[in-house]
Parts: C-alpha cells; sequence; structure tokens
C-alpha cells in the first residue's frame, strides 16, 4: 500500500490531469432535508471529531494538510453525521478561501459564497438521505449568515455525485479542465455554461460570482 501511494505521489507530481463538472447552487431557493430512515445525529460544529476520522483513512483527498491549515484559519465547516455515536459520514464546506487538492491551488471566494469539497458516507449506510441531510443542515447555518451561493466541482465520471447535488437543486454552470506539469506549469481549459465558449488560462479561472 505503502508503495503505490509513493508512486502515486510521483505520477501527480511530473503530470496533473482533472476534468471535472462545475456546480452552484442558490441558497435561497430554499432545500427540505428528506426524512432519514436511521436515528441519525447531524453535527455540524464537531470539527475535532471530524478531522480525527477523516486522519484514520490516510488518503489525501480527505485529509490534506494545505486544505485543512486554510480551513482552520476561514472557519470552514466539517460536520459530520453519527450513529450510536460513532461516524459514518461527512461533509466539509469553505467559506472565504478554499484549497483545491485537484488543482493544487487556493480560491478566493465571493463574500456571499461557500464551497462543498466533499459529502461522504460509509457504503453500508448509503441511500438513508444521511448526505441530503448534512449538506442541508450547514446551508441552514449559512444562510442566515448571509450566504446566497454554494459551488462544487464534480469529476465527470462521477454519476452518483451528480444525480445527488442536482436532486439538491445545483446547476450546471462550467466545464473546467486542469494540466499541471512538475507543480510549475498549470494550464486551465474552461467552457462556461452560459456561453459555450472555449477558453484557456494560466491561473485558476474565476468562474463563480
Amino acid at each position: 500500500m505503502a508503495k503505490w501511494r509513493r508512486l502515486r505521489a510521483i505520477k501527480r507530481y511530473v503530470c496533473q490531469n482533472n476534468a471535472a463538472i462545475w456546480y452552484e447552487k442558490d441558497l435561497l431557493e430554499g432545500s427540505v432535508a428528506p426524512d432519514m430512515t436511521l436515528p441519525v445525529h447531524i453535527d455540524i460544529h464537531d470539527t475535532e471529531g471530524t478531522l480525527r476520522w477523516l486522519r484514520s483513512f490516510r488518503e489525501s483527498w480527505m485529509y490534506n494538510e494545505k486544505e485543512i491549515d486554510v480551513g482552520s484559519k476561514e472557519g470552514h465547516y466539517y460536520a459530520n453525521a453519527k450513529l450510536d455515536g460513532r461516524i459514518i459520514g461527512y461533509t466539509k464546506i469553505g467559506i472565504g478561501r478554499v484549497y483545491l487538492y485537484d488543482f493544487g491551488t487556493c480560491l478566493a471566494l465571493p463574500g456571499h459564497a461557500s464551497f462543498l469539497y466533499h459529502v461522504y458516507v460509509d457504503k453500508e449506510f448509503r441511500k438513508n438521505s444521511i448526505a441530503q441531510n448534512l449538506i442541508i443542515a450547514v446551508i441552514a447555518d449559512l444562510v442566515p449568515k448571509g450566504y446566497r451561493k454554494m459551488a462544487c466541482h464534480i469529476a465527470k465520471w462521477n454519476t452518483p455525485s451528480i444525480r445527488l447535488f442536482e436532486s439538491l437543486g445545483f446547476r450546471r454552470i462550467a466545464d473546467v479542465q486542469f494540466h499541471g506539469f512538475f507543480k510549475m506549469l498549470k494550464i486551465w481549459t474552461y467552457r462556461m455554461s452560459r456561453d459555450g465558449k472555449l477558453k484557456i488560462a494560466l491561473r485558476m479561472p474565476n468562474i463563480l460570482c
């Protein structure tokens, strides 16, 4: 396992490629949390508990030091779902600045915007509306604080996540491809849904408004 992690790290250093669909949700449209079929407790303030749980997975996409460092400074949400006191899922939602692991860069969000990094539920507990309730619980805390939008990006192959976010009212706003070489040269190509024009940038394009 350690050998494969080292090989993946080398590959990411030499060449990075990522293709994602960017989505945006209007938080003022409202969202109704579906009933959960298990007695799950959603806790949006147990940051330490969520981070300990994420660290145990030893997966960089779940627990990334740069991402956590930015999140701790900006006050990001690390909400979790507990069943009988045990964490079985989480969502990670950023405000202010976010570190995008897939693109190896930080993005400054507009003051009214938030960013949904991930939502994850253990396989044995999926299809119980836990993911939806995690996201909606954080939205309920964001709206009174003046947040009006939530963005996210999803890999094109991740059909289950696409279905989940679209069911919550997220709308496709852009298709973005990233190419990085030796962590020095970074190129983005992107197409905004509103005009369909293909554009090229040497820094993370500002596609949120």
